[in-house]
């Protein structure tokens, strides 16, 4: 069985990002697509949202009420959880300063 993908640009085109399966991929957008980062994962996300300043990525994960917030170098900023209610959608204010979760 093949793993499910998401991949998105960055608004400012700087790098996309994408996961298979467990793990999130961040590449420059450039000719050669370094690796700005690769980062292990819990587990498979369901969506994966850039922010419109391309600054974050945020990572839902509906199985476990769980969205992981990563900057554009893959460094951890933030990790939201809401087992009571669920997470069922994630979605970017437009200024980028606030990420809004839906159950």
């Amino acid at each position: 069985m093949q793993a499910n993908m998401q991949c998105r640009f960055a608004p400012n085109s700087s790098y996309f990002a994408y996961y298979t399966g467990k793990r999130l991929d961040i590449k420059e957008s450039s000719v050669n697509l370094s690796n700005f980062a690769v980062v292990n994962l819990p587990s498979q996300p369901t969506d994966l949202l850039i922010s419109p300043d391309s600054e974050l990525i945020a990572l839902l994960f509906k199985e476990k009420s769980l969205v992981m917030v990563f900057n554009h170098k893959g460094a951890l900023v933030a990790k939201i959880e809401d087992p009571q209610n669920g997470i069922a959608g994630i979605l970017w204010a437009p200024d980028s300063l606030q990420l809004l979760f839906f159950s």
